[in-house]
This record gives C-alpha cells, sequence and structure tokens, in this order.
C-alpha cells in the first residue's frame, strides 16, 4: 500500500526519548538537485506497527562509485531513521528537513529503509506531507551553495559573491573537475557565466571552498508582488564529462526599510497586506497549489514569522511577490 507520511502535530516534545541529530548531515542552504538525481521512495505502514513506514529499494549499478542519501521532509514528531535493520538516525521532531548519507550501509542488490515515528508524547491531528526521495550525488558534490550581496564600488552596483562548499568521497586521485556557474535574470536573460577547474588533490571526506565574485551593474530589484529573481545553476563534471551534476536555486536583490506597513525601497514603495500569525502558521504545512490558491484569494503580500521557512516555500513566496519579515523587523 503506497502512502505518504504522516505529520502530526505534536502538543509537546518529549522529554527523554530521541536527544541528538545522529549522522543527520550539516544543513545547507536552499537549493534544488537536478530531477535525475532524486528518487521518490514510496513508503508503506507496517500492519503490525501503524508508526513504522518502511520502503524497499533497488541498488542500481549506475550508483557504484556515488554517494546515496536519503532526504526526509520536515517533521515535527520525532522518528528514528533504519537502514537495512541499522539504526542509523535520529529527529527531533524539530520541523526541519533533514538529510543522511546511508552509502556505507548499503547492499549491492535489494535495501529495506524504516522510519519509526516517535508518538510517546501524544498527538493532535495529521496533516499529509510529501514522502521521502534518494539523492544520489557524485563523489565531488556540492554540500552548500551560499550567496552573499555586497555594495558595489560604483554606483547602481551589486557585488554578488558565490561560496561553493564542495564535499570529496573520492577514494582515489583526483583527476580533474570543471565547475560552471551560470547566472540568469528575472527575464530568463543571460546575466554571466565562469568556469573554473579543480585539480587539486583532494583527500576521502575532505570539503573544499570556492569562491567566485561577480560584480552586477543595474540589477533589477524585488518587489512585495512584483518579484523578481535571478535563477543560478551550477554544474560539476569530470574532465569528459561522463558525469555531471547540476544544482539550482535562486536569489533576490533588495535593499529595504519598513514604515508601519510600508516597505520603502530605492523611491518606490508598496503598502503590505500581511496574513494573520494562524494562517502564516499554517502555510508551512500546506501543499503549494494551496498556499498559491491561499494568496491569490486573500491578496496578502507578506508574512510575519520566527523559523526559517522551508526551502520549497522560500522559494516560492520569492516567486510570486510574497515578503517574508521576521518578527524583529
Amino acid at each position: 500500500m503506497r502512502i505518504q507520511f504522516l505529520i502530526l502535530i505534536i502538543l509537546s516534545c518529549p522529554s527523554n526519548t530521541l536527544k541528538a541529530q545522529e549522522n543527520r548531515e550539516p544543513d545547507h542552504s536552499c537549493y534544488r538537485l537536478d530531477g535525475e538525481r532524486i528518487l521518490t521512495l514510496e513508503m508503506d505502514v507496517q500492519q503490525e506497527d501503524p508508526n513504522l513506514f518502511r520502503s524497499q529499494f533497488i541498488f542500481m549499478k549506475e550508483w557504484s562509485g556515488k554517494q546515496v542519501f536519503v532526504k526526509i521532509p520536515g517533521s515535527v514528531i520525532p522518528y528514528s531513521i533504519s537502514i537495512n535493520g541499522f539504526r542509523f538516525g535520529i529527529h527531533p521532531g524539530s520541523g526541519v528537513t533533514s538529510e543522511y548519507n546511508i552509502t556505507p550501509l548499503l547492499n549491492m542488490h535489494s535495501n529495506t529503509l524504516d522510519l519509526q515515528a516517535d508518538l510517546s508524547a501524544g498527538q493532535n491531528e495529521s496533516a499529509p506531507i510529501n514522502p521521502g526521495s534518494l539523492l544520489i550525488r557524485d563523489a565531488i558534490h556540492v554540500r552548500d551553495l551560499v550567496i552573499e550581496l555586497h555594495p558595489g564600488t560604483q554606483e547602481n552596483e551589486i557585488l554578488v559573491r558565490f561560496q561553493l562548499f564542495l564535499k570529496s568521497y573520492l577514494r582515489e586521485k583526483n583527476q580533474g573537475r570543471n565547475i560552471q556557474l551560470t547566472v540568469t535574470g528575472p527575464g530568463n536573460e543571460f546575466i554571466f557565466q565562469e568556469t573554473r577547474e579543480l585539480n587539486a588533490p583532494l583527500s576521502y571526506g575532505q570539503e573544499t571552498e570556492v569562491i567566485i565574485d561577480q560584480c552586477m551593474k543595474d540589477p533589477v530589484f524585488w518587489l512585495p508582488g512584483a518579484p523578481a529573481c535571478y535563477e543560478v545553476k551550477l554544474t560539476i563534471g569530470d574532465k569528459q564529462n561522463e558525469s555531471i551534476e547540476a544544482v539550482f536555486t535562486q536569489f533576490v536583490i533588495r535593499s529595504y526599510k519598513l514604515n508601519d506597513s510600508l516597505f520603502i525601497q530605492h523611491g518606490d514603495s508598496v503598502r503590505l497586506e500581511y496574513a494573520s500569525d494562524d494562517l502564516a502558521t499554517i502555510l508551512p504545512l500546506l501543499p503549494e497549489k494551496e498556499v498559491n490558491a491561499i494568496i491569490a484569494q486573500l491578496g496578502i503580500n507578506a508574512i510575519r514569522g520566527e523559523n526559517p521557512l522551508p526551502c520549497h516555500l522560500e522559494e516560492l513566496f520569492n516567486r510570486t511577490g510574497i515578503l517574508v519579515v521576521t518578527k524583529s523587523e
């Protein structure tokens, strides 16, 4: 039976159950992996335990030499994750999406992934979310991609800094990698492209930082209700281009002040129509289609929040012109 994971809204967290983020990968900024590297898991609830979700999958020959991660969507219930019977990771139910590198525990044929929900603290109503997925990463891949904006040296100029954090799982000598960064503008126009070579020797488990700076003249600023998003594509391939992995992200350029309900930026002003606090709490739990429908129906262009948004919601709000304001602003 194919089902989706269930998020159960917990009234209080258990005090002495799952205490750590054992073997969980470090958090990273929002980026998307190219679709061919993402395999959705089909999770079946087990009749003997309705809080146990199980997925079985076959190790593909194309995965040889690569790293396999499992990505679990943000959940507000604690859970543990087991690979082929080995309890590999635990999560405290913080609502944050988590990734685990399960490569060392995989069999070269069939594999079983178990997710055991911990409902010891009680439960309230439930809401469906997307199932987990497998991420197939190259031996050298992007662990994180951080984008920073700084004032340029001239008027109407912005310095954009791209910090690439590359992780190596090479067991042999690095034969060289080509890194290509491409940025397109709000109208899908070409902005710039830069290529770097990575020829340094890399040990197993080593992380390497690569910085690419670019000055952008006359940038298009983002406004509530008039979004302007820049798209980034980063590819890493070997010298023979036999293995190319791509990640995608976006960024927006804005430098604004808030005056009560006015958004003020470079002579432009927009009146903000905030979502209610109750709605702002519910939106991260809803499918993207429902979020779009609510935004269109209510005509809101701003949300106040305390916690970081899920990546898909952050990108959605950037694209649809919804300003996210922290409580301190």
